[in-house]
């Protein structure tokens, strides 16, 4: 029984330090701004923040979005380039407030240096 409780105190103890190695690997991403993450990095944020405040809300009135490219301007800012969908596509507000509410959570959440283009 000592031999058994020993082995499975290793074994809590390792997993323990694998979780451990994982959360700080996790921290080091969590800690790069946004302007310093590659295009995949920038892309995968932006489709985060998209996936958890923006789309539910245009899900619900039956619309919907694609990231289209994710470019970094001329005046430092970094330009995301959107394409609205379904009922989204054709809504007045696309290019006023709901376009403004993407870029206002997406600076909040990401940078201050985001600005959204919808295509």
């Amino acid at each position: 029984i000592l031999k058994q409780t020993r082995e499975e105190m290793e074994r809590e103890r390792l997993q323990a330090q694998a979780e451990a190695s994982a959360a700080t690997s996790a921290k080091a991403g969590a800690e790069m701004s946004f302007e310093q993450l590659n295009l995949i990095g920038k892309f995968k944020a932006v489709e985060g923040v998209l996936d958890e405040d923006i789309r539910p809300m245009l899900q619900m009135d039956g619309g919907n979005l694609d990231v289209i490219d994710i470019r970094p301007a001329d005046d430092g800012k970094t330009d995301i380039y959107i394409r609205y969908l379904g009922a989204c596509s054709g809504c007045a507000s696309g290019s006023s407030g709901t376009l403004y509410a993407i870029e206002n959570v997406l600076q909040e959440s990401l940078s201050p240096n985001i600005r959204v283009m919808p295509i």
